[in-house]
């Protein structure tokens, strides 16, 4: 028998004993669990597949709770989009607007159709002379690094007219690893893009492929548990993305967009604190193109909130007074709450939150006629601060003697501080002195909660969402267009 015909024979024979291997191996490599990294959500995980650096899983179809325990469909296209399906040919009467942010952009526990993004087009719609496309890229748990991976993997090659960054929440986080550091990791597992081609189809077809591939994920989310442990035994917190390195990845997307003749607009998408506000503002100063500020807008919108509750409690009206002849500044701050904890151990004020520059101080509120307190026991607790000069303050309020309300013992995200809202007060420029007196705030309660999903949720409702479409085509239409 020659070597050919041998060859011939071999071949096939080696293929089928493979196949045949691979089946009755199938029962037992598919036993394995794959590993649950606690650096993402468990609420994402199921959105996002395990072998790339924050991809959503495409042609996805899932079914997931929403706080008030409805079911939303989670549907994605061959992209990993939460719209239909879409080309890159681009018709050119046709204004292509892409989209890209995190979990606000996404709709997170909203249907699609009642999300910002969905809206925004029939927003649009007045302008009779010009068409629109709307891409929705964003994901739920997306930073500023995430978007630049986006963009460079995907986003330009759509070549969009407009691009619409709503980026801000999770940026601000602090987490035991950086969102470099779990980049870098993925990359130096070589899962920063996800399985390709022979790769890939091993992992969809064969147990044995796909076994290779769990194990491999299962090792990189092992070495991702490692230093987290280690993290947690030192007590160690990392900003999920720096400053600086905010306004580098934010910088990257709009040189390279706005150097290909497209446009841009910011939209601040932190509606819990202000820690990436000024550099989001600034950058957009930096390159000329607008900004949308949702907790400043929103603001706007629920400050009669405020004035309702001191109407009902009789109490002075909040605003801004000036003096004549005295120089010194002051604030009072008052704060509302019935709570049994906060009638039995009273409230603190937890000034300059969250700013770098000023170290935070824990405050007595009083509820007690004094202190410039207006009225004693009336659930109102106030704190008068004096000043030398007008300055921005930011504060948030604490319950005493509620338990540990400032620790994040043994997590990955710093729970506590991540999701504390907090209130600021900017004085208006070159005046020497003021008296503020503040709205009358609720303890745990956004004062524009009727926008939000429930009164405490970082994620606009669908009234939310249709105000936010409506001024975001106000902006594209007057300031772009």
């Amino acid at each position: 028998m020659t070597y050919r015909r041998l060859i011939l024979y071999i071949v096939p024979i080696g293929f089928l004993s493979l196949i045949v291997l691979d089946l009755i191996l199938r029962p037992l490599l598919f036993d394995e669990v794959m590993a649950k990294s606690t650096y993402l959500q468990d609420d994402f995980r199921p959105l996002f597949q395990t072998d790339a650096y924050g991809k959503i899983r495409p042609n996805l179809s899932l079914s997931l709770a929403s706080i008030d325990s409805q079911s939303i469909e989670i549907t994605t296209n061959t992209l990993g989009m939460r719209m239909g399906e879409i080309h890159l040919e681009k018709n050119p009467e046709v204004t292509r607007i892409a989209i890209m942010g995190d979990s606000l952009a996404f709709g997170w526990n909203l249907p699609a159709e009642k999300t910002f993004p969905a809206m925004l087009k029939s927003c649009l719609i007045g302008q009779k002379d010009k068409c629109y496309e709307i891409l929705n890229f964003a994901a739920p748990g997306f930073t500023s690094l995430h978007l630049l991976k986006q963009y460079e993997s995907i986003v330009h090659n759509f070549k969009p007219d407009v691009l619409v960054l709503a980026i801000g929440f999770f940026d601000s986080f602090e987490s035991r690893l950086s969102e470099e550091e779990i980049f870098t990791i993925f990359n130096e597992n070589g899962m920063s893009g996800g399985y390709q081609g022979i790769q890939n189809l091993l992992d969809k077809y064969s147990s044995l492929g796909h076994w290779l591939s769990q194990r491999k994920i299962n090792l990189m989310h092992t070495i991702i548990e490692q230093l987290i442990s280690e993290r947690i035994k030192d007590n160690q917190w990392r900003d999920k993305i720096s400053t600086n390195s905010f306004k580098s990845y934010i910088s990257a997307i709009l040189e390279h967009h706005i150097a290909q003749g497209g446009k841009a607009l910011l939209l601040n998408s932190n509606l819990l604190n202000f820690k990436i506000t000024p550099t989001i503002k600034s950058l957009a100063d930096q390159y000329h193109i607008p900004c949308l500020d949702i907790r400043s807008y929103f603001e706007t919108q629920g400050a009669r909130e405020g004035r309702r509750k001191q109407t009902q409690l009789n109490l002075a009206r909040s605003g801004v007074d000036y003096f004549s002849d005295d120089s010194k500044t002051t604030y009072l701050i008052r704060m509302y709450d019935s709570s049994p904890q906060a009638l039995n151990g009273g409230v603190s004020l937890i000034a300059n939150f969250l700013q770098s520059d000023d170290k935070t101080q824990i405050l007595t509120m009083y509820d007690d006629g004094s202190h410039g307190d207006e009225r004693a026991r009336d659930r109102v607790w106030s704190y008068l601060i004096n000043l030398d000069k007008p300055a921005e303050i930011q504060f948030s309020f604490l319950l005493n003697n509620a338990g540990n309300q400032t620790s994040d013992d043994g997590g990955y995200e710093r729970l506590t501080s991540n999701h504390q809202f907090v209130h600021s007060f900017n004085p208006p420029k070159q005046e020497d002195s003021l008296y503020w007196l503040s709205p009358v705030y609720q303890l745990n309660h956004i004062p524009f909660a009727y926008l939000l999903q429930s009164d405490n949720s970082p994620f606009p409702n669908e009234l939310g969402h249709k105000m936010i479409a409506r001024q975001l085509a106000r902006i594209l239409q007057t300031e772009i267009n």
